[in-house]
């Protein structure tokens, strides 16, 4: 996957892609790059953050109930 950061991160320079535009730069160029292997292992990283931020969320609600109590 190095080669293919390196790859994507030298063509946004090359082609003065940089702030906003940078992201979706390299998220796209590194799905290409890789047959779209790098977006589904994203999106199962992106699934797994938002379980774990539910979790987070409801353990700091029920901390809340119980001192409220």
């Amino acid at each position: 996957m190095e080669p293919v950061i390196a790859k994507a991160s030298a063509e946004a320079i090359e082609s003065n892609i940089y702030g906003q535009a940078l992201t979706p730069f390299l998220l796209g160029r590194i799905s290409e790059l890789t047959e779209g292997k790098s977006l589904k292992t994203n999106l199962s990283l992106l699934l797994n953050n938002a379980r774990l931020a539910a979790a987070i969320a409801n353990a700091i609600t029920m901390r809340r109930k119980i001192r409220a109590v």
